[in-house]
């Protein structure tokens, strides 16, 4: 029970291998924590100046449901290549170790993702560290897609009914938290792509 409640999140728990058979967050950190958090700050910042020059919260704005469309298409793509990469027959190139065409309990190489396995650090096959990125990023668009109805109907309906400072200081960390979910999900996304471009010409 406990495992499948980790089971979403299990993608954040996966580290990098630094050549010397110890987990190595890196870059990954970068993806996962750094860069989302940087961006969701910076935009804040730019959200109160908007807010000062009397401008309405940006997901309690009309040209915001292209984002929303935009985040309701995006599940359907991620859980089809989740699906996809479930249903591919197995190959070298997915179910190797994610740097050598080794089984995936060989040495680890220096450079690949690995995972916490029956309590030892492990290099994960392709297959298995993209299946617990897509299911993460699934996840963060549902989670997005949900807060941004939930707010939007708090608002709407007037239950939020607090004073002015109280509201903006809501509205900054409502804006926070869709602008970072938003941030990890393309972070990550991005670095998805660059693994397959990178690891599709490793033999």
């Amino acid at each position: 029970m406990d495992e499948l409640k980790e089971l979403p999140f299990k993608y954040l728990k996966i580290r990098w291998h630094n050549g010397d058979n110890q987990p190595f967050y890196g870059f990954k950190k970068d993806i996962d924590w750094i860069w989302p958090i940087k961006f969701a700050t910076y935009a804040t910042l730019i959200h109160v100046i908007f807010l000062i020059l009397g401008a309405t919260p940006f997901f309690l704005n009309e040209k915001f449901s292209i984002i929303i469309s935009s985040l309701q298409i995006l599940p359907g793509f991620y859980i089809a290549s989740l699906a996809a990469l479930g249903a591919l027959q197995k190959t070298n190139f997915l179910d190797c170790s994610s740097d050598t065409a080794g089984d995936k309990d060989q040495d680890i190489p220096p450079g690949g993702p690995i995972a916490k396995i029956a309590g030892n650090w492990r290099n994960m096959s392709r297959r298995r560290f993209l299946a617990n990125a897509l299911t993460h990023i699934s996840l963060l668009c549902f989670l997005a897609i949900f807060f941004i109805f939930l707010i939007q109907y708090l608002y709407s309906s007037n239950i939020l009914l607090v004073t002015s400072i109280f509201y903006y200081i809501g509205t900054l960390i409502v804006g926070w938290i869709i602008i970072f979910l938003i941030s990890q999900m393309l972070t990550i996304t991005l670095m998805i792509l660059y693994y397959l471009g990178d690891r599709a010409y490793r033999k």
